[in-house]
Formats: structure tokens, sequence, C-alpha cells
């Protein structure tokens, strides 16, 4: 994740270089982004993953917050391990706003996510359609896409 968001900031940084006005809605794009990982919106983040997590799955959010090993309750913390990394929550922040797990943990359940998306298409599938309802994922994936057609577009304009 870390990655991919350095590459996207290095392909803003040359936009933005190359066209003012371009550079100019792009900055605003990426200023909401900032504004909904603000520390301030930890809790907004992580109440909206948890919401999404547990009515798709049909688990209480305390039930996900449990300590708890039934397979349906860690599937679903796992989902949520996995949305809350990609609206970019570092292992510790995920382990902190899961009861206090350990980033070892979180690594292992973002492994389990990783495995069922790819054995399980409906999975795969799924956690889509739940990131689309969280704002911060959906923002820096509408971020991505605009920066990646505008680069597309650069390149074939050469």
């Amino acid at each position: 994740v870390e990655s991919s968001v350095a590459n996207t900031c290095n392909r803003i940084d040359y936009l933005c270089s190359e066209d003012t006005e371009l550079g100019e809605k792009i900055a605003d794009l990426a200023n909401e982004i900032d504004v909904v990982r603000e520390r301030e919106n930890f809790g907004k983040i992580r109440s909206q993953v948890l919401g999404v997590i547990s009515e798709k799955f049909g688990v209480s959010q305390e039930s996900i917050l449990s300590p708890r090993r039934f397979k349906p309750l860690v599937e679903a913390r796992n989902a949520t391990m996995q949305l809350l990394r990609e609206a970019g929550l570092s292992l510790k922040m995920i382990g902190l706003s899961l009861g206090g797990r350990d980033h070892t943990t979180i690594i292992h359940g973002l492994r389990a996510v990783k495995a069922k998306s790819v054995s399980d298409p409906n999975f795969a599938n799924l956690l889509r359609e739940m990131a689309e309802r969280v704002d911060t994922i959906r923002i820096r994936r509408q971020l991505e896409d605009a920066v990646n057609l505008m680069l597309a577009q650069r390149s074939s304009q050469t």
C-alpha cells in the first residue's frame, strides 16, 4: 500500500509540474484525501469500515472487536483489517482499532484476505463493493484513476 501511495505521489508531482491547471485539480483531490485521513477522522474511518463489514457479514461490531475466533467473525475481522489498510492506516493503528491486536496478527489477517480473494472471486467482489462505501478508499481510488487517465492521455499526446 505504501509503495502504491508513493508511486501515485510521484506521478502527481510530475503531472503538476507539467500542467498548472491539472496540478490544481489534483491538489484539490489530494487535499480532500488529507482531510479524510487526518487523525481526528480516524474514528470516522473506523466507524464506517466496521459499519459496512457488520452489515455485509451479518455480525455485530462488538463481535468483530471481540477476541472470539468463530470462523465468520475471523473472516469479518480480516476484511475489516483489509479495508482499514486500504484506507491508509498503519498496521499498528489497525491493531489498536481492533482491540489492541499486535501488528503481526494484522499481517496474518491481511495475508488470509489476499489468499481468500484469489481463491474466491465472490469474496474479492464483496471486498471491492464494501471498499466503495468507505469515503477514504473511494476518494483514493478516484484520485489514482484520475492520475492514471491523465498519464495515459499525456503519453498518447507525445
